[in-house]
């Protein structure tokens, strides 16, 4: 079943040739025609690894015997082979390496030609649970993605679970990332700070945020707000586009008046308690727009902007404790100034470390806690205790739950991710996939600072690697591959 088909790199090797434009071309150096002959095996290796699963499967599950799952590789092979020939996209995409195998299945039971050969040697039931299988794989892949994706940003604006769910709901969606960034459970795995920054870049959070957050998003991502400056005025509303500034603090302004309209109703505050909050309220949006602008302008000011942002993320923190009262914010608000000055002075020192190591938010000790890493300015001892003694003792449990929520949330995406990554790479069957769940759910994880989710993979392929002897040896070839990736020789 597994044997390297001699046909299939024939044909990936024309189609490379055809592509690059060096089929008649005798002036083609020696080693330009060796790196299109690597290309071509790596072409027909990809196929024939799909090919060979599907040959698996059909005799796993619905009763092939080995000559009949042989006949029906070959039928898809054929019709591959025919679209590649008649169809210049299809051809481009059978002769890109990038692809895993998964997407490579996708795209295979796309074609109305595949499918009529499934049909030809599995009945209509199997051909469906078949398609079945390859969609759950797809939609786990998915859903990892978009969870991982969620974690980031959380890490970064210190989300609230309803605004995870929503966010990852967007991105599930179709939500498409900018500058034609594909974002895939391979790429993703890649999370250290500065990657993540670039991850999240074109996730559309408009409605999504609260004003602290909306802050902390402008600060990481100030080009955004221009270039939505720059299309209003391409499509004709320039001065809409001037006044964008105006409008945000209006509507702002608008929502936090109608809630101290509504409190003052309720009974909980006098109307002249409601005015002046209302003027209060009025002075700090505007305030914090006019910090906002000024932000802009001295963005390329790293220190600037980074006091900025520590500050922006505290303040969002610190509106998720509830309802506080007077002597209660303005000490945490004092105790905040603070933490962002010590939080600056041993900015760099991490940094230094991080920058050589490119782990600091990985790394673990031998009993999988996290060793040295940047710290969050929000977890910053001082902060934290002085959250604890504001706080009533049940509020301050509901506080502490929720960061364990969080903490979770985020190691079980890249739990998720890691799952995916080798699915996709790999077909994994039902009981593979079970193993590595159990095993996953079982591996520890830091609970402090970002997790990078492709140095996790690599300690967790160098403690818990497969019996190559269980598997097919389209599999193993794949398997090789992937621990090649990660691990040392």
């Amino acid at each position: 079943m597994n044997r390297p088909n001699p046909i299939t790199f024939g044909i990936a090797l024309a189609l490379t040739l055809a592509g690059a434009g060096f089929a008649q071309d005798e002036s083609a150096t020696t080693s330009q025609k060796q790196l299109l002959l690597n290309r071509a095996a790596a072409q027909a290796g990809q196929l024939d690894n799909v090919l060979a699963y599907i040959g698996d499967c059909a005799m796993q599950h619905y009763s092939l015997s080995e000559s009949a799952a042989e006949q029906l590789q070959n039928a898809l092979r054929e019709s591959v082979t025919t679209l590649g020939r008649e169809d210049e996209a299809e051809r481009i995409f059978w002769s890109e390496r990038r692809h895993v195998p998964s997407t490579t299945l996708v795209r295979l039971l796309s074609y109305p030609a595949c499918r009529s050969v499934l049909a030809e040697h599995l009945s209509a039931q199997q051909v469906q649970d078949f398609q079945g299988l390859v969609d759950a794989r797809d939609k786990r892949d998915k859903e990892a993605i978009a969870e991982q994706l969620v974690s980031l940003a959380d890490y970064q604006l210190g989300l609230t679970p309803g605004q995870r769910q929503n966010i990852k709901q967007t991105i599930l969606a179709g939500a498409k990332p900018d500058r034609g960034y594909q974002r895939t459970s391979r790429n993703v795995l890649w999370t250290d700070e500065r990657f993540s920054l670039r991850r999240l870049r074109g996730l559309s959070l408009d409605g999504m945020l609260s004003p602290a957050q909306t802050r902390i998003h402008s600060l990481l991502f100030p080009d955004q707000r221009e270039r939505g400056l720059k299309v209003a005025a391409v499509n004709g509303v320039a001065d809409v586009a001037n006044n964008a500034g105006q409008d945000q603090r209006e509507v702002q302004l608008k929502a936090a008046t109608e809630q101290i309209i509504e409190m003052e109703r309720a009974g909980k505050m006098s109307g002249e308690e409601a005015g002046q909050l209302i003027e209060e309220t009025k002075r700090r949006i505007w305030r914090e727009f006019d910090s906002s602008v000024a932000a802009d302008r001295s963005r390329d000011k790293t220190e600037d902007r980074d006091r900025l942002i520590a500050e922006a993320k505290l303040a969002a923190h610190t509106e998720q404790l509830g309802e506080l009262d007077a002597r209660a914010s303005k000490r945490l608000t004092l105790v905040a100034k603070g933490v962002v000055e010590r939080y600056l002075e041993n900015k760099a020192k991490p940094r230094q470390a991080y920058s050589t190591t490119n782990v600091a938010h990985v790394a673990t000790t031998s009993t999988g806690g996290a060793a040295s890493a940047p710290l969050n300015v929000t977890n910053y001892p001082l902060y934290q205790q002085t959250i604890k003694t504001v706080l009533s003792e049940e509020a301050y449990d509901r506080y502490q739950a929720a960061q364990a929520e969080r903490i979770s949330y985020r190691q079980n995406a890249v739990r998720k991710l890691l799952a995916a990554t080798m699915d996709t790479r790999l077909l994994l069957n039902d009981e593979q996939r079970a193993e590595t769940d159990t095993n996953l759910a079982a591996f520890p994880l830091p609970d402090t600072g970002l997790i990078n989710a492709h140095h996790v993979l690599d300690r967790f392929l160098a403690s818990h690697k497969f019996e190559k002897d269980d598997m097919p040896e389209w599999q193993r070839s794949r398997y090789n591959e992937l621990l090649h990736e990660l691990l040392p020789e």
